[in-house]
């Protein structure tokens, strides 16, 4: 572009399943020594074929029995259409119904949370009779608490380099209710690493200090050691963790 000349920059944004107010930005380089950076911003207000109100993203998050149903209302802008089918990728986790509220305009989704722990992520997908809009798909996260949780879930302990000092890990066993509880059993293969249990000190809950055994694991090489914790909570569960013993 010559001095004092003028361009055109184009920007083309993908406003698929967006809806409402929707912001993006752009940043231009130059050589102009006095402005070498110029943002642009772009604001635009989508009007969908189909509205999906309130949100067509859903969190399901605490312990099972308190999550209740969450509804998403598939509404019309005045094009009439159908629902033609819905999927489901996390069927064993979610259960999904729908209501016709008022035919080609109104459709109803009941979204249910059936699992009752652990974490996912899915979607639905309602498939339309719209060329223009095939699908609405509607993004579904989960995480669902137990009674007690542990965390990490896997850990890195021992001599990762020669010149390291000696690695250690910690296991928090917590119980979420905020109610006392017991570890009744930890296995664990005691050739790989040893384990002390100490209170938190909050009180609801524990630590577990884990040191590796180097001594069983020849220079250069590492070993997997699994734990399992059990307790004497109601939901009588088994929790692994993954402890990866290294000797470098």
């Amino acid at each position: 572009m010559p001095p004092g000349g003028e361009g055109t920059i184009t920007l083309q944004v993908n406003l698929h399943n967006y809806q409402g107010t929707v912001h993006k930005s752009a940043t231009v380089y130059s050589n102009d020594p006095q402005r070498p950076q110029l943002n642009l911003d772009v604001k635009a207000l989508v009007r969908s074929l189909i509205e999906v109100k309130p949100t067509n993203v859903l969190l399901f998050r605490g312990f099972a029995e308190q999550l209740k149903p969450q509804v998403v209302d598939l509404i019309s802008n005045g094009v009439p259409f159908r629902i033609l089918k819905t999927d489901n990728s996390v069927p064993q986790q979610i259960a999904v119904e729908l209501e016709t509220v008022e035919e080609g305009k109104h459709y109803r989704l009941r979204v249910t949370n059936i699992a009752t722990s652990g974490n996912y992520s899915g979607h639905i997908v309602c498939r339309t009779d719209l060329p223009k809009r095939p699908e609405l798909r509607i993004a579904l996260t989960g995480v669902i608490e137990t009674d007690v949780s542990v965390s990490p879930l896997a850990l890195l302990i021992g001599r990762t380099a020669s010149e390291q000092p000696l690695r250690t890990g910690e296991i928090v066993v917590r119980n979420n209710r905020k109610t006392g509880f017991r570890i009744s059993k930890l296995s664990y293969d005691d050739q790989l690493i040893t384990l002390s249990q100490e209170p938190l000190p909050e009180g609801d809950g524990y630590v577990l200090k884990v040191n590796p055994r180097l001594e069983s694991i020849p220079k250069g090489e590492h070993r997997v050691a699994t734990v399992t914790i059990e307790t004497d909570s109601k939901s009588g569960t088994k929790d692994q963790v993954r402890v990866n013993v290294v000797n470098n």
